[in-house]
């Protein structure tokens, strides 16, 4: 976005790709001068005041700039689960202004997102977009050996919280997904038939692959407890949770006989992972060199 002058350009983006929560900040180069980018220090800033009620990636701590205007720059972030509006000051070497606080401008609880602000008649006057956000599971059937379907989509969840990460076992009789109605993404299991939920591990951390095994007794998820991410296995058909490896990454597949996980560990060059849960031992199973 320009300065409200139009000599100088500021802008989101990483610096160094693999390392994304040191290097992403917004940044500001001059124009039409050519000269290296100054970093505004914003990301570590704002990381500092929203991080102990803020559950997203440290680089989500600062989104996209909408306005630069009058030194002050305005922007959405999602502290404390709720994306409002909010103000802050840069100071004339554009860095965050020293001994200023991010001010908050709106206190909804919806999305609040997109602010473009002007100057009209020597007052600042704001538009902004303002919604909510829902995601809910659906089924459809189809005829699998022939590639079409065969019916209509059918909801399956409608709560007004967010459900997403769908895993159905192979018999059809229960469904593992991603809930955000605790205001975390928490593992739960659903019994087809009589639609009860179970959350299958209470945790303040955020959770989500969920993948039932051939046999439908078990659940594989991961939870993301940076900067480990362990696999949890929970039973079906009873209350046990155990941590089948303290840091593998996000389960893709059980196999036939219950006894491999394959997981992506998430690391910069992707390889496909295999655990053996019974040994909970790991190993590389699918690389490739680039």
């Amino acid at each position: 976005i320009w300065s409200e002058d139009g000599k100088q350009i500021l802008f989101c983006g990483t610096l160094e790709s693999n390392v994304p929560e040191r290097e992403h900040d917004w940044w500001v180069i001059p124009f039409p001068e050519v000269a290296p980018a100054v970093k505004t220090g914003a990301l570590p800033y704002l990381s500092a005041k929203f991080g102990p009620g803020l559950r997203v990636p440290a680089n989500q701590y600062v989104e996209q700039p909408g306005t630069w205007i009058g030194g002050d720059v305005y922007f959405s972030s999602p502290k404390a689960s709720v994306h409002s509006l909010w103000r802050l000051k840069l100071g004339p070497d554009f860095q965050v202004a020293r001994g200023t606080e991010p001010e908050r401008l709106t206190q909804g609880t919806t999305i609040d997102s997109r602010p473009r602000v002007r100057r009209v008649n020597g007052k600042l006057q704001t538009v902004f977009s303002s919604g909510t956000y829902n995601i809910d599971l659906w089924a459809l059937p189809i005829e699998a050996n022939q590639g079409w379907a065969k019916g209509s989509p059918e909801r399956v969840t409608s709560q007004p919280s967010m459900e997403t990460y769908p895993g159905p076992d192979a018999a059809g009789k229960r469904l593992a997904y991603v809930g955000d109605a605790t205001g975390e993404r928490q593992v739960y299991l659903r019994n087809l038939a009589t639609n009860q939920d179970r959350r299958l591990r209470a945790s303040q951390q955020a959770q989500d692959y969920p993948v039932i095994s051939r046999d439908g007794a078990w659940v594989a998820f991961r939870e993301l407890q940076a900067p480990k991410v362990p696999i949890f296995l929970a039973r079906t058909q009873s209350e046990q949770v155990y941590m089948v490896h303290e840091d593998a990454g996000a389960p893709q597949s059980w196999s036939p006989d219950g006894r491999y996980l394959l997981f992506e560990p998430g690391a910069t060059i992707a390889f496909v992972g295999r655990l053996d849960v019974p040994s909970k031992q790991t190993e590389v199973f699918l690389t490739h060199p680039e």
